[in-house]
């Protein structure tokens, strides 16, 4: 290889490096599609329902916080990432909750993304 050529093979390299940094700095924490949350017409139907109770089971393995599913309030899809405001009942109370799940459908694999109780 002359230098020339290793030269070249840096300065690829570097600039490389350099954008990929760039896009992990400027990342928005759940990416999606970029083109915004989009409402769920209907959070009564079974793939959601399944989503929200998945939410649920992850957060309990994760804290031991005993949940049972209400219902789901409001949901919202980016892409990937459902967005989803559950009703809860924990230990009597119902409790708002939203949760963030990513899913790949077609490789059936799906993340809890955060869970948190709302005020």
């Amino acid at each position: 290889m002359t230098s020339t050529q290793s030269s070249l093979l840096v300065l690829f390299l570097l600039l490389c490096s350099t954008t990929i940094l760039s896009h992990l700095a400027t990342a928005q924490e759940f990416p999606g599609r970029g083109d915004g949350y989009k409402r769920i017409k209907d959070v009564k139907y079974y793939h959601v329902v399944d989503i929200a109770n998945y939410a649920i089971e992850e957060h309990k393995k994760q804290t031991g916080q005993e949940l049972q599913f209400v219902r789901i309030i409001s949901g919202y899809l980016d892409g990937r990432y459902y967005k989803l405001i559950i009703l809860a009942n924990d230990h009597g109370r119902k409790q708002r909750y939203e949760a963030v799940v990513w899913e790949k459908l077609y490789v059936k694999l799906r993340e809890l993304v955060s869970f948190k109780l709302l005020a």
